[in-house]
């Protein structure tokens, strides 16, 4: 099962890599820990059939049980994860380790956010940021000029210029883009590195 508080891999397995892009499509707007096991109940018959997410996925989907499944998990959003999942199973079985960003953000329900969270969480060396509700706190205490907004931005330009200022503030506290992400997650905006007090910051 998908640990929220431990997201970060570089050594996952196809199956694995699967699990965390489905973990990242169910967890947008929803609780990190309760998505997570939502969908290991979803995916609770895998390992029975000695098959990955996608291949279960299909194999639903064949059936016509998916959007059934969907609901008896109870992961909400059931029409964009049936689209959404069934998308990445056909397009990305076993390739999900080489995809890049703009093709991950061909499936619905993955955005900018959702495919960098999967990237930077999945690849080592990736200069990518997650701009959430708890980033952009940090953020704007941290620009106080640069009119961070209170939403992550749907415009690129803008998502760029909020990764930007994270990835300066990862490079000036001497911490990974993926442990700044993860801290300011946990500490709910309020520190990117560990080492330092909320005040310090």
């Amino acid at each position: 099962m998908i640990d929220p508080e431990k997201i970060t891999n570089f050594d996952r397995t196809d199956s694995e890599l699967e699990e965390l892009m489905l973990f990242a499509v169910c967890v947008a707007g929803k609780n990190a820990r309760i998505q997570a096991e939502k969908l290991d109940t979803f995916l609770s018959n895998i390992k029975l059939m000695g098959i990955t997410p996608f291949q279960y996925i299909q194999r639903l989907e064949i059936k016509g049980l998916l959007l059934s499944e969907l609901q008896k998990s109870k992961l909400g959003k059931y029409k964009l994860l049936e689209q959404s999942f069934k998308y990445l199973a056909s397009q990305f079985q076993n390739e999900l380790h080489a995809a890049t960003i703009e093709e991950l953000q061909d499936a619905p329900g993955v955005g900018m956010k959702t495919a960098r969270f999967f990237v930077l969480h999945s690849r080592p060396n990736s200069r990518v940021a997650v701009i959430d509700t708890h980033l952009l706190k940090y953020l704007k205490r941290e620009f106080p000029n640069e009119n961070v907004p209170k939403v992550t931005p749907q415009q690129i330009s803008a998502y760029r210029r909020m990764e930007r200022l994270f990835l300066q503030k990862c490079d000036e506290e001497g911490v990974a883009p993926h442990q700044g992400d993860l801290t300011c997650w946990l500490t709910k905006g309020e520190r990117i590195s560990r080492e330092k007090s909320p005040q310090t910051c």
